[in-house]
């Protein structure tokens, strides 16, 4: 839990800054679930922080996507509807933690209209 909220805060801290830099002209963006799966999978591939801040500057449409995403999940923990793996490799990317439980959010919407 220690890992995702930690990764969540750093994430959101390069988003803020990046929100910030492109207020004045930030167009109006939607979301989806495909732009927020796309771009956990090109985050899930940064092995550093530099990379991931580079990843959301190129793909800030994948980037607020997952922001919504990332918010699914914590509301889905709070309710307690969602649960964190409990154990991740040793050796993972910068934001391994968060990207595969955005991209498990997901996949249990898919689920969900499935049903």
């Amino acid at each position: 839990m220690n890992a995702f909220y930690a990764q969540v805060r750093d994430f959101c801290l390069m988003m803020q800054d990046e929100v910030a830099v492109r207020w004045e002209t930030m167009p109006e963006t939607p979301t989806s679930a495909r732009t927020a799966l796309a771009f956990s999978e090109k985050v899930l591939l940064c092995p550093t922080t530099e990379s991931a801040r580079a990843c959301i500057q190129q793909d800030f449409e994948g980037a607020l996507s997952f922001v919504v995403a990332m918010q699914g999940v914590s509301e889905r923990i709070e309710q307690g509807a969602f649960r964190l793996p409990t154990e991740w490799p040793q050796y993972q990317t910068r934001f391994y933690v968060l990207g595969c439980t955005v991209q498990d959010y997901i996949d249990s919407l898919r689920q969900e209209t499935a049903a």
